[in-house]
Order: C-alpha cells, then sequence, then structure tokens
C-alpha cells in the first residue's frame, strides 16, 4: 500500500501558556492553505482549554475529536471535519476526553499512541491534506503531546518575552532530543526590543535545519484574536502592519521547509 506523502507541523511551547502559540498555528494554516494551494488539516489538541483554534476555524467543539479516537472510542473519518470558515481546510477539533482521564486511561506505552496519531495522519493525507498542523497544548510533555512531536517533521517553539521562558527552554531543550524532528525554528512572539536579549541566543542553541523568527507585538492581533478572527484574513491597519511583514518572513521560510520535505508532490 501506498502512503501518501505529508508533513506535519507542531506548535509547541512547553510549559508555558499564552504566547500565542494557538493564534499563530491557525493563523499558519489558513497562510499554508493559501500559499501553496493544496487542502490542509488542523489538529487542535486544547483538551483542557478553550478550544480557540477550533472556533476560531468555525469547527465544531462539543462532539468528539483526537482525544476520542486516541483513547479508541471512535475511527479517524469521524473526528474530521470541514472548517466553515474556508474551503479546503479540514479540523480536528479537542474533543471529549480531558488530560487527567487520557492519563489514566491511555493505551500504556508511546508505542500505540504514536501509531495510532499517525495513522490520522496518513487519513488526513489521503483527503489530500498533505500539510497538517498540530497545536500542541502547553504544560508538561504528555503521551499525545510526544506522539504528536515524534510525528512531526516540522517543529515550531513559540515562545514570548515573560520572565519564565528562559526556564521553559530547558524542558523544551530536553523533549526534543529525544524526539529529533527534522526542522525545528524558534518563534519569539510579541517581541519587545531589548527585552531579555539572550533568550535569542539560547534559542539558536536548539534551532535544527530552522531558523529564529520575531514577531512584534500587536494591539490589533489581539483584539481580532479575542473576537476568533484569524488576522490572515484581514487588511492590516494599524500595528498589525509591522506584525505581519514578520509573520510574512517566517511564513516564507517554512513554505520551502514544507516544500523540501514533500519533495515534487506539490
Amino acid at each position: 500500500m501506498l502512503v501518501p506523502r505529508k508533513v506535519v507541523i507542531s506548535f509547541y511551547s512547553g510549559s508555558r501558556g499564552g504566547t500565542g502559540k494557538t493564534t499563530l498555528a491557525v493563523n499558519t494554516a489558513i497562510a499554508l492553505l493559501m500559499a501553496l494551494r493544496v487542502p490542509v488539516a488542523y489538529v487542535d489538541f486544547g483538551v483542557d482549554g478553550t478550544h480557540m483554534g477550533s472556533l476560531m476555524l468555525s469547527a465544531k467543539t462539543d462532539t468528539v475529536g483526537v482525544t476520542d479516537y486516541l483513547m479508541g472510542f471512535v475511527d479517524n473519518d469521524e473526528v474530521i471535519q470541514r472548517s466553515g470558515l474556508i474551503d479546503g481546510l479540514y479540523v480536528v477539533p479537542p474533543g471529549t476526553v480531558d488530560s487527567i482521564r487520557m492519563i489514566h486511561s491511555m493505551p500504556r506505552g508511546l508505542r500505540p499512541v504514536i501509531e495510532r496519531l499517525g495513522s490520522l495522519v496518513t487519513r488526513l493525507a489521503e483527503h489530500r491534506a498533505y500539510v497538517v498542523i498540530m497545536d500542541l497544548p502547553s504544560g508538561l510533555a504528555q503521551p499525545y503531546t510526544i506522539a504528536s512531536l515524534v510525528n512531526s517533521d516540522i517543529v515550531n517553539v513559540v515562545l514570548d518575552h515573560s520572565p519564565g521562558a528562559l526556564e521553559a527552554l530547558t524542558s523544551i531543550g530536553t523533549v526534543l532530543n529525544v524526539v529529533r524532528p527534522r526542522v525545528v525554528n524558534a518563534v519569539l512572539n510579541k517581541y519587545i526590543p531589548n527585552a531579555q536579549p539572550s533568550l535569542r541566543e539560547k534559542v539558536e542553541g536548539f534551532v535544527s535545519n530552522g531558523g529564529v523568527f520575531t514577531l512584534s507585538m500587536s494591539v490589533v492581533l489581539h483584539y481580532l484574536t479575542s473576537q476568533l478572527k484569524p488576522f490572515i484574513k484581514y487588511k492590516p491597519v494599524g500595528d498589525l502592519r509591522e506584525f505581519m511583514k514578520d509573520f510574512t518572513r517566517f511564513m516564507g521560510a517554512l513554505k520551502t521547509q514544507v516544500k523540501q520535505v514533500l519533495g515534487g508532490v506539490l
């Protein structure tokens, strides 16, 4: 049986919350869909959060999702939705199983979880969604987090300039040294000039075949996100213009990385 070519991109912030990871993951999914002109899938692992990513893409969240699938309760086709926001975008919502229940009831060992998640990615590729975005939860590395990173070709580590960012890097580096993805990018979000200059130096140390990208702070972006509106769909105004310049540079590099992983598929 031929396995479809695919690229999995994870957005990961380790134990750090509030880094803007979900906002970037959602808008990256839309931006890659528009740039590459192939279907894209967004997998929402926000099992204990607000399901904001799925809601921004106009997907149903009061239904089964990736957690139910990983637990073996449903088949993969039962958790795949089409976005109500934009054609060609698939969404896998978080599901009905919270992280505590998953930790205590999941199949023992990582291999079954890794293989089951890999099967979901393959099924999405059979829908011609060659690009799969995984939006991972913040917090300690759980089995489903590790399974996602193992299945990933590109990992975007998203950090902000908060005091705990440097401490979070230690655990992030430990995890990445184990899973060893093909490409690791560092995204310093909500950038404040001259704030924590050592943070960039630290993240440069574990970037692999990727780059370090800074994204400026934007009040307009935060307003749009609070209204569940992806910024990529709107004309840049105010401080969103500067942010979009940074985001466009990041997307240019990511698009190149995706094409390198996929080879001649696109």
